[in-house]
C-alpha cells in the first residue's frame, strides 16, 4: 500500500493520526472551563493569552508546545465525532476523557493500557 492510499484510508476513518501536527496552534481555543481545568490540571499551567500559556518550569510558552495528552484531549472535546489517537496520552488524560464522556460520546484509539481508574464506564 503506497503512502496516498494510506492517507486515503485513514482519514476515511477521521482518525487523527497525529495530533501535534492536526493542532498547530489552534488560536481561540482554551475559552471553555472545562479546557482550561485540562490545561491546569495536565499541564500545571495557565492562560496568558489566546496564544501563549505560563508552564511554571518554562515560563512562557506558544500553545502549540502544549503536550500531547492536553492536545488530544481538547481535540476529543471539540470533535467528538472524530477518532482521536490517544496512545501517546498518559494516565493524566483518562480522567478528562471520562468526564467529557458524560455528555457525549467520546471515540478514542488506545494501543496500551490506560489506567481509568475504579469508576465504571462502558467501552464498546
Amino acid at each position: 500500500m503506497d503512502n496516498y492510499t494510506t492517507l486515503k484510508y485513514l482519514c476515511k476513518y477521521q482518525i487523527f493520526i497525529s495530533t501535534p501536527i492536526f493542532y498547530v496552534n489552534k488560536q481561540g481555543w482554551f475559552t471553555t472551563d472545562f479546557e482550561r481545568k485540562v490545561l491546569a490540571d495536565i499541564e500545571k499551567a495557565d492562560i496568558i493569552n489566546e496564544s501563549t500559556f505560563n508552564s511554571p518550569i518554562y515560563g512562557a510558552l506558544p500553545m502549540d508546545r502544549l503536550s500531547t495528552g492536553t492536545k488530544s484531549v481538547i481535540i476529543a472535546n471539540r470533535f467528538p465525532d472524530k477518532i482521536v489517537n490517544a496512545t501517546q496520552c498518559g494516565n493524566n488524560c483518562a480522567k478528562w476523557f471520562l468526564e467529557m464522556s458524560r455528555d457525549k460520546d467520546v471515540t478514542i484509539q488506545l494501543d496500551h493500557l490506560m489506567d481509568f481508574g475504579k469508576e465504571n464506564f462502558e467501552i464498546l
